[in-house]
């Protein structure tokens, strides 16, 4: 067995391709949710959602959110009205927020309504929200940095910062709050105690794996682990693929390179993949007593993704057996 830490970007295309080269049953992908929330009255999890696509090759390829073949009826029906439209739902997406809101309402919790809907997608990949419990993302920023005369706080929800105000507020600060101890949802630390190995995928570090790890089970649990757990780089030559990670960095005082990543990440894992192009980071990255493996980690391909899912499996995972 296989546990994935994942968000959205490039932790799913990581599970994509290893869903291509080990049997998707006996991997268990612990998702953020963090970035949950209630918009015209519907639950959407949009990083469990961009999960679920993905894996049954639902996922619009173009945005690399919600679903292919999509039409916006509602949005524009929604748009005339005035309503609220700066997070963009299409009529299929609006299907699985309204599916997960009822049976919320319901009584049954996140994790039951995301197994049901991984079985009508027909996905084999256990997908566990990180907690049934309420954990949100929030980021102080700066509002001299943006224009910000629609903006009512320096304190923004993710999907406000990321979507509403695309990632132009300068951050000074990220918390995650919840009105309760959050829990790991149930058959996690089952799945951290069985793995073979765990491996936090290339999402945000600080906006999709952070939210996971406030989980104080499940951070105590990599902690104990550290020897199995592989952390793999989202930053390519100084860079974030995608996303405002590489802007992120600087902001909260930090370079924008796989040092910091690691330096962030060394207390819970102790294998660490970066790209060929940050091979010279190597005797950095060794001395935060890390392991270091190197390949091409950029994933624009399906070939590419199952590239670096197997060059995990094999040269990695004998790396921990030594």
């Amino acid at each position: 067995m296989i546990t994935v830490l994942s968000g959205g970007g490039g932790g799913v295309k990581f599970l994509k391709g290893l869903a291509q080269c080990m049997d998707p049953t006996q991997i268990v992908a612990v998702v953020n949710t963090g970035d949950d929330f209630i918009l015209h009255g519907l639950y959407i999890s949009p990083d469990v959602d961009s999960t679920l696509y993905s894996l049954s090759d639902q996922i619009n390829p173009e945005t690399g959110w919600g679903q292919k073949d999509e039409s916006w009826r509602v949005m524009g029906a929604l748009e005339k009205l005035e309503g609220e439209t700066w997070f963009k739902l299409g009529d299929r997406d609006l299907a699985t927020h309204l599916y997960r809101t009822q049976r919320l309402f319901l009584g049954e919790d996140l994790a039951k309504v995301t197994s049901q809907i991984a079985k009508a997608f027909k996905v084999k990949v256990n997908i566990l929200p990180m907690t049934c419990d309420r954990v949100s993302t929030f980021l102080q920023v700066d509002l001299d940095s943006f224009d910000s005369s629609q903006c009512k706080s320096d304190c923004l929800s993710f999907q406000e910062y990321f979507v509403k105000y695309k990632c132009n507020p300068k951050v000074t600060s990220i918390s995650f709050e919840t009105s309760c101890n959050p829990m790991p949802t149930h058959g996690i630390i089952e799945a951290l105690d069985r793995s073979e190995a765990i491996i936090i995928g290339p999402s945000n570090p600080f906006l999709s794996i952070d939210p996971i790890l406030s989980i104080k089970a499940i951070r105590e649990k990599l902690v104990s682990y550290r020897e199995k757990v592989i952390a793999i780089s989202p930053i390519v030559d100084g860079k974030s693929l995608k996303g405002p990670l590489s802007k992120l960095l600087i902001e909260l005082g930090k370079k924008s390179d796989v040092v910091s990543i690691a330096r962030h990440l060394s207390s819970v894992a102790s294998v660490f993949v970066i790209d060929s192009s940050d091979s010279s980071f190597r005797k950095e990255l060794t001395d935060l007593n890390l392991a270091v493996a190197t390949t091409n980690t950029v994933m624009d391909t399906e070939t590419d993704k199952v590239a670096v899912a197997k060059f995990v499996m094999t040269k990695v995972l004998a790396q921990i057996g030594k």
